[in-house]
């Protein structure tokens, strides 16, 4: 009885000890991720008025983004958040100009993500900027053995769209 007693503290204390493992790697990579998201803010806020200025105006941007995650996702989320409020031919040709140059080339590698979402989102992404360039990369998606019916669909919508 004292033995069993003794291995049900040992194993208490063993998942106890992992249940805090588990919490203080939990907390560090929230705090990780928060940063993060402060740091793309941040830049985002950098990024809004030179961009609004060339939708607008077709002024140069004299920010310089670079190749960096974070960098990536501030001028993605810059650029949806027009595309959902943008109107005019011209400031939509000029957003499109912006997504082929910012975000092709991270486009056509996360089309080969293993990832679902990620692939999905890519095609949602592809139809808001109406990025004709994705065409061909989009149509051998579909060659793609494990394109699944819900990709099939989008990428029948973009390539309607692009008709």
């Amino acid at each position: 009885m004292e033995q069993e007693i003794k291995l049900l503290q040992i194993v208490s204390t063993t998942l106890v000890v992992l249940l805090i493992c588990l919490l203080i790697y939990l907390i560090i990579r929230k705090a990780v991720e928060n940063r993060q998201l402060e740091r793309v803010k941040g830049r985002k806020k950098q990024l809004v008025l030179p961009v609004f200025e060339y939708l607008r105006d077709g002024k140069e941007i004299s920010e310089t983004v670079n190749q960096s995650r974070i960098e990536k996702q501030a001028i993605e989320q810059v650029l949806t958040d027009f595309a959902e409020r943008i109107e005019g031919e011209q400031e939509e040709e000029r957003l499109h100009e912006l997504a082929v140059f910012y975000l092709k080339a991270n486009y056509v590698k996360e089309m080969k993500a293993r990832n679902w979402s990620k692939r999905m989102n890519v095609l949602y992404k592809i139809e808001a900027f109406h990025m004709r360039e994705m065409e061909r990369n989009v149509i051998n998606h579909l060659q793609y053995r494990k394109c699944t019916v819900e990709e099939k669909i989008q990428i029948y919508r973009i390539l309607a769209v692009f008709q």
